[in-house]
């Protein structure tokens, strides 16, 4: 939203909330669609979903180093 991370204005304060909301709600649907195909008896739909859950997991730490970090992960 802001051309420097220095100034905060109200606007991306909103933006940064609205984006954090918008990311957990996307980290957790794989875990609510598998816990809903494994209770369906859909065992590969819930097996993917939950590996997509514990993917996410493991790249959430990888995201969240990236932007509190001045070092830029090389790839």
């Amino acid at each position: 939203v802001n051309e420097s991370k220095d100034i905060a204005t109200t606007a991306s304060k909103i933006h940064g909330v609205g984006a954090a909301i918008g990311f957990m709600a996307l980290l957790l649907f794989p875990l609510l669609n598998g816990i809903v195909s494994f209770k369906q008896n859909g065992m590969v739909e819930g097996i993917i979903s939950i590996s997509s859950f514990i993917l996410s997991l493991i790249f959430l730490p990888v995201l969240l180093w990236e932007i509190r970090s001045n070092f830029k992960i090389p790839f």
